[in-house]
């Protein structure tokens, strides 16, 4: 305060100008550190729980298909066409493999191993299948596929409740932000009502550092004019304006003989 009263008003408005300032930038910094924890947040939200729930269920799909290609090479007798479903389960298995690369990174140990375990199942029953059907024995693998299916739908339910649970997660996420969200935007009203508050408690101050001194020389100015030359002396310590002015004031007293 010692500061603010020797001060120039030049330097008494800056330093006004400053805090208010450092307040909009506090409230600035405030909101761009909260708006950034949220993008982080909704980046883990999509890396974390929604590309694996479109992962696994994508890996479902691809079974099903393969399922029904398998059923089509045990009623088909045309050699394009099953060369043609041949072509599809084998594009399939690429992204079948692209998919489970994809899964390692965001399933735990154990249940990533668990689904390797089922799927290399699934792919062994599956070639035996095939090559039955392929070869001459469609009985054979006609009398395989319900082992097959047997596996298929045990990798199915078990990529189905993997799929559930990274909802749920995604659920609670979702509601982790929401309530992040709402903690940011309560705290960003009481630093911008605490900046504002500051703001006008140093504005009136400044105001009656900048007005009382002036308004005091006033009236002793108007004392000494109307001749009562028993004013008291102002104050006329420091180098700001005001004190110039307190000490003119008291000089002029002093020449009028009070």
């Amino acid at each position: 305060m010692a500061i603010l009263h020797h001060a120039t008003i030049k330097q008494k408005l800056l330093i006004l100008v400053a805090f208010m300032s450092l307040c909009i930038g506090a409230v600035g910094f405030t909101g761009y550190r909260y708006l950034t924890a949220a993008n982080e947040r909704v980046d883990g939200l999509y890396d974390g729980r929604l590309v694996p729930i479109r992962d696994l269920n994508a890996l479902r799909v691809h079974n099903i298909a393969i399922e029904a290609d398998i059923a089509l090479l045990m009623v088909q007798d045309d050699k394009a066409q099953n060369e043609a479903t041949m072509r599809d389960i084998e594009q399939r298995d690429v992204q079948i493999k692209q998919l489970f690369e994809n899964a390692k990174s965001f399933l735990p140990e154990s249940a990533f191993t668990k689904l390797s375990e089922e799927k290399d199942k699934f792919n062994e029953q599956r070639a035996k299948i095939i090559f039955l059907l392929t070869n001459g024995r469609k009985q054979d693998g006609i009398a395989l596929y319900g082992t097959f299916s047997k596996f298929l739908n045990q990798l199915n339910d078990d990529l189905s409740a993997m799929a559930d649970q990274n909802t749920t997660l995604a659920a609670k996420t979702k509601a982790d932000n929401s309530a992040a969200a709402k903690q940011a935007v309560s705290f960003l009203i009481a630093i911008a009502a605490a900046a504002v508050l500051l703001s006008l408690s140093l504005g009136y101050i400044v105001a009656r550092l900048i007005v009382g001194p002036i308004r005091k020389a006033v009236d002793a100015a108007r004392r000494v004019a109307e001749g009562d030359l028993l004013v008291e002396p102002l104050a006329a310590k420091g180098r700001g304006e005001a004190s110039q002015l307190g000490a003119a004031v008291n000089d002029m007293v002093a020449a009028c003989g009070g």
